[in-house]
């Protein structure tokens, strides 16, 4: 699909039946959750309503029971039939309400940076939540459900993102005006690498205009820093847990390193807590009351070997859960897995680099209570069963937004790199070409006021070059003399 590069204005997306982001984002303000500080929101698009209104028949056939029950009941039994009126209002509105909000919380996010998609399943306690950096879209494809004659009715289909790797592949469905949609992120995907290019181009034109003593018409500024996109600074990030049980840390290199969730520590520790208790009542009570059965030397024995067992038990559980971390760095992700006793001993380190896409999911009641989830990791070129898995993490969206906003630091990194490596290129060219011109100056540098001129005809630079091809004679042929 060849869509030429253009914003689109909202009232186009608005009449597509999608949600713009409308005015200037206010600095600081977050439209959702994971946004970074230098990430503007474009669009947030939901599904089609028919996603919300196919299932309205169901509060529909409740209400139509209850009120056909009433009149029944109308002529035997009056108060019964008054409940099944109330009920008639009530249990189809709640169910109405909570079939709106079940599709209102599901959304697609579209940004200058990347594509975004959260859902989430109210009755199933479900939460899930999964970005495309713009730069990694390859293809975006729409089909339209074959017989479903609603889907042409109500002109809605299923759009497909694809990615280098099959695991971050995303899948939309009942998608209003997919077309329009397809090109939105097109449009958008090509404005994001020209500015890329635009930013680089700026920066090398303003350079070579300062070399040649004209005043640059770019700012040497213009392409973006690192610490634009990096994460937040070190001191604004709190070690969260208590703190015996710290469940994210920081490390002096910067580094952030990620438990298991406290509450799988509570899990791990239990019954050799129970068998420590244990051990402390049956000391107590053997001193206590000597003339108790099994009190005296065979109680407090008895306490001081489950005190052994279950101390080494609470040793190995606490080291169990205190070793498998998940760390993230500058340029890659280490994921550990040990157990004691050398049973496990499994590292992986993955660089940032090659990370096609990083998903975060919450499912239960409990997990959703206590905000506990677990962050998927897929690489590029990569299948689905190859994806990395760290599961039973504490607030498992921010440390998807952590891997994210460390992702694109790397990638403005290296395009920076590239910059810089760009610029020295031309700086060498320039010193050489001025060196040949006469000009003193060191390697590496040029002197301002320099210019690109030839050099004029019947100078040493040109008096050795041979005549010009007319393209007629055979090679090595003479040119016929005159006269």
């Amino acid at each position: 699909v060849n869509t030429p590069a253009y914003v689109p204005p909202a009232a186009q997306a608005a009449a597509a039946g999608f949600a713009a982001a409308e005015g200037e984002r206010v600095e600081g303000e977050r439209l959702f959750k994971g946004q970074r500080a230098d990430e503007q929101v474009l669009y947030v698009f939901r599904r089609h309503w028919w996603a919300f209104g196919r299932r309205l028949w169901i509060p529909l056939f409740i209400a139509v029971a209850l009120l056909a029950g009433a009149i029944v009941a109308a002529a035997q039994a009056a108060p019964l039939s008054v409940v099944a009126i109330a009920m008639m209002v009530i249990l189809p509105g709640l169910l109405t309400a909570y079939l709106y909000l079940e599709w209102r919380d599901d959304s697609i996010v579209l940004t200058d940076q990347r594509i975004v998609r959260i859902w989430r399943h109210l009755i199933g306690f479900e939460n899930s939540v999964s970005e495309i950096p713009l730069d990694r879209v390859l293809e975006v494809s729409t089909s339209v459900p074959p017989g479903d004659p609603f889907a042409h009715l109500f002109r809605y289909a299923t759009l497909y993102l694809r990615t280098a790797g099959d695991a971050a592949n995303l899948t939309l469905d009942l998608i209003a005006d997919a077309p329009n949609l397809q090109s939105l992120i097109f449009a958008q995907r090509d404005q994001y690498r020209s500015r890329s290019v635009r930013q680089q181009q700026d920066v090398l034109l303003a350079d070579i205009q300062t070399a040649l003593g004209g005043a640059p018409t770019a700012q040497l500024g213009a392409l973006p820093t690192a610490a634009l996109a990096g994460s937040e600074p070190l001191d604004s990030i709190d070690n969260v847990g208590l703190p015996f049980i710290r469940t994210r840390m920081i490390t002096p290199s910067g580094e952030i390193m990620y438990r298991r969730h406290g509450s799988i520590w509570l899990r791990h520790v239990f019954l050799p807590s129970l068998l420590l208790l244990a051990s402390a009542t049956l000391a107590a009570v053997s001193l206590i009351a000597p003339s108790l059965p099994f009190a005296g030397v065979i109680g407090v024995s008895a306490a001081i070997i489950l005190g052994i067992i279950g101390g080494l038990w609470f040793f190995l559980a606490d080291w169990d859960w205190r070793n498998d971390l998940l760390v993230i760095g500058s340029d890659a992700i280490t994921i550990t897995h040990k157990r004691p006793l050398w049973l496990q001993n499994e590292v992986e380190r993955i660089r940032l680099l090659q990370v096609d896409n990083v998903a975060s999911e919450k499912e239960g009641f409990f997990s959703m209570l206590l905000n506990r989830g677990e962050i998927r990791i897929s690489l590029l070129g990569a299948s689905a069963k190859d994806t990395k898995v760290f599961d039973n993490v504490h607030d498992p969206e921010s440390i998807q937004g952590e891997i994210s906003r460390r992702m694109a630091r790397l990638r403005m990194q290296r395009q920076t790199e590239g910059v810089e490596e760009q610029r020295q290129v031309i700086l060498d060219y320039l010193s050489a070409y001025h060196q040949m011109q006469g000009t003193a100056g060191a390697p590496g540098q040029v002197q301002p006021g320099m210019s690109f001129n030839p050099p004029p005809p019947g100078t040493a630079a040109q008096q050795g070059a041979p005549p010009p091809s007319d393209n007629i004679r055979p090679p090595r042929v003479p040119r016929p003399r005159g006269g």
